[in-house]
């Protein structure tokens, strides 16, 4: 029904404009005549005239300054001699680190699903997932891919949890490292040495 009215709207409107748009009467069309306008052509502008910038002259160079020759002393008697130092022990802090965030974000993942599941054998680090697949087979939740994902995701959490506490302990022992290197006056002619 909106359609049909507004089609009847709009014809009507179209209809009356037609009407009006009729040919003018010949009183009108006497009164009315064209006026035609001869082309105007713009005015032409002349562009300014280009300046070039004014052009200063290099400063001139002050004269080379020429040292004075000088007799060179003789040769000290002492050198420099860059020696490594001792070899010292460093922790392994990115490992520990690593290792320690591994550790923590997968064992907090698994322990609240076991506080949300009520299974609180997830709880347990380490071996928690993996006595908790002996638990579902064990209760015959039956076979398909769904044990085998469950399956799947509990052994990868107990290797998280294991390569987690693996990488904290490789990080927490000291490896050892070359010194630091130290600059020695050493004399010339004989073989002492002397630090500072």
């Amino acid at each position: 029904m909106t359609r049909i009215c507004s089609f009847i709207v709009a014809w009507s409107i179209v209809a009356g404009g037609l009407a009006q748009a009729q040919e003018p009467d010949e009183e009108e069309a006497a009164v009315v005549a064209p006026i035609q306008v001869a082309p105007v052509s713009p005015p032409i502008v002349a562009a300014p005239p280009v300046v070039a910038p004014p052009v200063a002259a290099p400063p001139a160079l002050p004269p080379p300054i020429v040292a004075p020759a000088l007799a060179l002393p003789a040769p000290y008697p002492y050198r420099l001699q860059l020696v490594e130092g001792p070899p010292r022990s460093v922790p392994r802090v990115g490992l520990s680190v690593a290792g320690g965030v591994m550790l923590g974000t997968s064992w907090s993942a698994t322990f609240m699903a076991s506080v949300l599941t009520g299974q609180w054998l997830l709880g347990i680090p380490f071996l928690g997932p993996l006595i908790e697949i002996g638990a579902i087979h064990s209760q015959s939740y039956g076979t398909g891919a769904g044990i085998l994902w469950i399956d799947f995701m509990l052994v990868s959490d107990a290797l998280l949890q294991i390569g987690g506490l693996a990488l904290a302990i490789a990080g927490a022992r000291h490896h050892k490292v070359p010194g630091r290197q130290q600059l020695l006056i050493v004399p010339t002619g004989t073989g002492i040495a002397g630090r500072f």
